[in-house]
């Protein structure tokens, strides 16, 4: 049995998954466009943040980050949370991979990391996690 939601195991096309998956995107990406993250109470607090008393996670400044590069604010969006600024390219790909399977019915070559770079990728997380709690003018979360 395929384990997964439950559209996966019901034997839905990949297109129509590619579909669900670019249509939740575009619905985020568009809640993010018109209610401003920096506006207190406009969407919840960190669940990190929360249980360890105020320590920033690696994510936290992204969404108010996504909503400076949707308006265009680049510098400010590197300022809040410049791990996942570096990492955008990446975002894009994975939705550009579920735009050509929805509308040609194509898959875009998988990305493919060796297990090296991986481990270096949650090695890095670490630090910077760490990093930005110690030194909090790394970032403005």
């Amino acid at each position: 049995m395929i384990a997964g939601p439950f559209w996966w195991r019901m034997g839905y096309s990949s297109r129509f998954r590619a579909g669900l998956q670019l249509t939740a995107v575009l619905s985020l990406l568009a809640l993010l466009a018109v209610r401003d993250p920096n506006n207190s109470g406009s969407y919840p607090t960190c669940p990190f943040r929360l249980i360890s008393g105020g320590l920033l996670c690696p994510g936290c400044g992204s969404m108010r980050m996504l909503y400076a590069v949707i308006h265009g604010q680049l510098l400010e969006a590197v300022r809040l949370n410049p791990f996942a600024f570096v990492f955008l390219p990446l975002l894009g790909w994975l939705v550009l991979g579920l735009v050509v399977t929805v509308f040609f019915g194509q898959r875009l070559a998988p990305l493919r990391a060796r297990t090296g770079i991986i481990w270096l990728f949650f090695v890095t997380i670490i630090i910077y996690t760490a990093l930005r709690n110690v030194f909090p003018w790394l970032t403005s979360a």
